[in-house]
């Protein structure tokens, strides 16, 4: 991050951005000083199901008021392919899966949260050394609450995921995180199927997202993704720890202050290091 800013680099940078709210802050200080555009490689918004979810939402079945979002996996972090670093990081579900869950729900509902009310836990078949799994209560400032569960550690080898949206007028519900997109009134007898144009696991996204980035560096189309708004997804996964270690819920927002305050400190700290070595 340091040498791409120095050296006027735009930056398209993996999630999360940082472990922490303090230190992801730190690097979109560090690009919005050194005037760098930062986007984060939030893939899943270029998905054609999130993307036609969200018509569904503005044009057919009316605004969501509550959701259920449930993500089932076990997740073999001995597979040969997989990085090995999940095994014994801090909160490895919520940092490395949720915080995609988590962007998606602010995406698609438009709108920030402002409590998020978690708990995190480990069975006692996890290859995990901390929680890999997640429950949450997360309230929308428009309204919106989701049920919210993600496993890493599910202890069934298939995969599971739903995300029902309850809406003004009826449901929209996701059966699998790449497709598989249904909606229905609240009359209808049975739910209708949304036709998806095709798409290529990981490929077609991957193109959608660089384009963004491209068309933004062009100048020609707003930046996605950016960094200050990653930051906001961040705070959810933080929030959703400290819930889980103080037993109460906990507004996202109020760990900007806190975020700011870290920030100062270590520069300040840097500083005094600077100076007793000059």
């Amino acid at each position: 991050m340091e040498a791409a800013c120095a050296a006027r680099l735009p930056i398209l940078a993996e999630k999360p951005l940082a472990d922490s709210v303090e230190l992801a802050a730190r690097y979109v200080e560090m690009a919005e000083d050194a005037g760098v555009p930062l986007m984060v490689g939030l893939n899943f918004r270029f998905l054609p199901v999130t993307q036609e979810a969200m018509r569904l939402m503005d044009q057919t079945v009316g605004a969501p008021e509550f959701a259920r979002f449930t993500y089932e996996r076990w997740r073999d972090g001995w597979r040969p392919n997989f990085n090995k670093y999940p095994l014994t990081m801090d909160q490895p579900m919520l940092w490395e899966q949720s915080i995609h869950h988590f962007d998606l729900m602010r995406y698609v509902y438009k709108s920030e949260p402002v409590a998020v009310f978690g708990k995190t836990f480990n069975p006692s078949w996890s290859m995990y050394r901390d929680d890999a799994n997640v429950s949450a209560l997360i309230t929308f400032a428009n309204g919106v609450t989701v049920n919210y569960q993600g496993l890493w550690q599910s202890n069934w080898q298939a995969p599971g995921f739903q995300w029902r949206s309850e809406c003004a007028k009826g449901v929209v519900i996701q059966n699998d995180q790449f497709g598989d997109l249904n909606y229905a009134l609240h009359g209808d007898v049975a739910l209708t199927s949304v036709p998806l144009p095709p798409y290529e696991q990981w490929i077609n996204d991957a193109i959608a997202l660089l384009a963004a980035f491209v068309a933004a560096l062009r100048g020609t189309a707003p930046l996605l993704c950016s960094g200050c708004d990653h930051l906001n997804s961040l705070r959810m996964v933080q929030a959703c720890i400290l819930s889980a270690q103080q037993g109460q819920a906990i507004n996202p927002a109020d760990l900007n202050t806190h975020a700011k305050r870290e920030i100062g400190q270590t520069q300040q700290s840097e500083l005094q290091q600077r100076t007793s070595l000059s």
